[in-house]
């Protein structure tokens, strides 16, 4: 057995960050059926803290597994859909964007601490005023990110990850979300 420091450090950000969660889930969402499979839901659920009630669920993984098929489709598509098809009408940017973030990885997540490393917020009178800003603010963030992976100090951060996690082949996004999600007071 390895109790080196090392080797501490190492599993201690693995499961900080959760990487096999997420490993599990960027390898099964084509091997499975995510509107049926209670596997993949319990893990993509807990990986995201989707705490929404089960017919909202229902929803998002079935609308998952039809545009998974999609390698095109958009956040806002993704948005307005679960705008239009759940009870309520919340806006769920975050899971929206979690959705399209596991199917095409070089797309950025919707969290409230990379809204925040990111100066950004939503406001609007209306809920339409702010559906609108919403897909406004998500497509901010993606220029934002774009902008940030040529900041010397981030691709190095990049580069170490690489060189320290090679089992886990995340997207250049992916890391850079994790860099701006785990950076907080």
């Amino acid at each position: 057995m390895d109790y080196s420091f090392k080797k501490f450090k190492k599993n201690a950000i693995i499961r900080f960050l959760d990487l096999n969660k997420y490993n599990y889930i960027k390898e099964n969402i084509y091997k499975c059926d995510v509107s049926k499979n209670i596997d993949f839901q319990t893990k993509f659920n807990s990986f995201y803290r989707v705490r929404r009630n089960k017919k909202w669920r229902k929803v998002f993984f079935d609308y998952f597994e039809k545009a998974k098929l999609n390698k095109n489709i958009t956040f806002e598509e993704i948005l307005k859909y679960m705008y239009e098809n759940t009870k309520d009408h919340n806006i769920e940017a975050s899971f929206c964007s979690k959705m399209l973030s596991t199917i095409n990885p070089n797309m950025p997540i919707w969290d409230q601490f990379v809204l925040e490393n990111l100066k950004l917020k939503v406001d609007g009178k209306t809920k339409e005023d702010r559906l609108n800003n919403t897909i406004k603010t998500y497509y901010k963030i993606l220029e934002i990110e774009h902008e940030k992976l040529k900041d010397k100090n981030i691709q190095n951060s990049i580069k170490e990850f690489r060189e320290y996690f090679p089992e886990y082949n995340l997207s250049d996004i992916k890391m850079l979300d994790y860099i701006l999600w785990s950076t907080r007071d």
